[in-house]
């Protein structure tokens, strides 16, 4: 969701045709669209998106490239792309203030990125899974981070004086 009237879909899947179409954003009342957030690249392949708290920017991660992208709403401009991980990212979530990302990738790391006057810098790398993180979140606070991977899932102190890992929880047997 955007705010409180608006929902943002990434329309990309798997096995489809790649579209320069990174998020369309809808109002929820009436239906109409009403902002399009376009790859400068022009053929985006947008697995994942969230929309931070006060609907003013939106992230994406790609399918194959491990880019990062992070846009300004509603105008849709790109204001900043980083790197973020050594194959595809499989989730991406804004904290709860809106000032920091997650991401899970491939490579079986997480990290947090800092979001500063429109630019992302990554902020801390957490190792601990052997195989991808599938999905990141955020407590209400923005102090711990639940990643699932394998092996399980585990729970992170990202604050700024950071204790790492506090909790492992073990996958299926």
């Amino acid at each position: 969701f955007v705010g409180r009237d608006r929902i943002a879909v990434a329309p990309w899947q798997r096995g489809t045709t790649p579209s320069p179409v990174v998020a369309k954003v809808f109002d929820v009342s009436s239906g109409d669209q009403v902002a399009v957030v376009t790859d400068p690249g022009g053929t985006a392949r947008v697995v994942d998106i969230d929309v931070s708290p006060d609907g003013t920017t939106l992230v994406a991660v790609h399918a194959e490239s491990g880019q990062l992208q992070l846009y300004g709403l509603p105008s849709g401009k790109q204001l900043d792309a980083v790197r973020s991980h050594g194959g595809a990212v499989l989730d991406v979530a804004f904290s709860g203030d809106g000032r920091r990302v997650a991401t899970g990738g491939v490579d079986g790391l997480a990290r947090t990125w800092d979001v500063t006057r429109g630019k992302l810098r990554e902020s801390v790398t957490l190792r601990g899974h052997t195989k991808p993180v599938g999905s990141v979140s955020f407590d209400r606070t923005g102090i711990r981070l639940a990643t699932l991977g394998q092996p399980g899932a585990r729970v992170w102190d990202v604050s700024p004086a950071g204790r790492g890992e506090v909790l492992t929880l073990p996958g299926p047997e």
